[in-house]
């Protein structure tokens, strides 16, 4: 289900491909646990921010069903006796060509893919609370209905010009070392970016990304007529490691603050009064766990 549609990037006209995946109940919520600096951000310049891939901690991110069961069989088969034999007189890694391949493309996506994280629930998370946040943290909340609809009809913007599509939907979750159930996955459809490691499945993602086009990075050896290191630092000022989206009707749409469990008055207090400088109508709530945390 794609939809092709137009959408002004940099006051230049361009086509955006809109990709909704596996998508989750739609009387769900997307809750978002960001630091103080970041609820900030959101706040004053009304956006939400997208992270490229490879500043992300898991680097397998942008990992393919067809990788995950390559590199498992490769694995397995160097176990054997006969390869544990061959490895004492030389050093040799099975399927390298076919492997090696699947890496470079992962590591393009990772390039020129940006993600924007949620996690999927109808209730706050204690786990989440206690990986991802300190007591001067925050959870964005928001009906999923609500945040997609505005995607959906384009009414955002966003501060990039090279986009090739918006795609989202519910992470998957496999045990890459499981091989029953890499058997049964081959079977399925996985998207580029939806699939992870079971030891990350406690997060309960929902990602929003950005495709753009890969920037290939400079060959300094073939300049004769700038130094090597103007050729990268001007590589480096193209290499954007944020986009940002910016929503047309950021005041109409339902998000809530809610405080962390431990949040102090002050605290609470200085979120309330930013709130109310800009002019946003966003309600702010008191954690529901509070009284675990104390």
């Amino acid at each position: 289900m794609l939809k092709a549609l137009s959408l002004k990037i940099m006051k230049e006209p361009q086509t955006i491909t809109i990709k909704p995946h596996e998508l989750p109940d739609s009387n769900t919520y997307l809750y978002r646990y960001v630091s103080i600096d970041k609820l900030i951000d959101f706040l004053i310049n009304q956006r939400l921010s997208f992270t490229i891939f490879d500043v992300f901690e898991d680097k397998l991110e942008g990992i393919t069903i067809n990788e995950v069961a390559l590199n498992y069989m490769s694995e397995e088969e160097a176990k054997s006796a006969f390869f544990k034999e061959i490895s004492k007189m030389v050093t040799i890694s099975l399927n390298a060509n076919k492997r090696n391949k699947y890496s470079a493309e992962r590591k393009i996506f990772q390039k020129s893919n940006f993600a924007n994280c949620w996690y999927v629930s109808e209730n706050e998370s204690v786990a989440m609370w206690k990986l991802y946040s300190k007591n001067d943290s925050v959870a964005i909340k928001i009906p999923f209905n609500s945040l997609i609809r505005d995607i959906n009809s384009l009414r955002f913007d966003i501060n990039y010009h090279d986009v090739k599509s918006l795609s989202f939907g519910l992470v998957n979750y496999l045990g890459f070392d499981d091989k029953r159930n890499i058997g049964s996955a081959l079977k399925n459809v996985y998207y580029q970016g939806f699939l992870k490691d079971n030891s990350f499945a406690h997060e309960l993602e929902f990602r929003l990304i950005i495709e753009t086009n890969f920037i290939d990075p400079p060959k300094v050896d073939q300049k004769d007529m700038i130094l090597n290191e103007h050729i990268i630092e001007m590589y480096e000022e193209q290499d954007t490691k944020v986009i940002y989206i910016k929503f047309t009707d950021f005041k109409l749409l339902p998000f809530e603050i809610i405080f962390h469990p431990e949040s102090k008055i002050w605290h609470k207090e200085n979120v309330k009064q930013i709130i109310k400088r800009f002019d946003l109508p966003f309600v702010t709530q008191e954690s529901r766990l509070k009284k675990i945390f104390k």
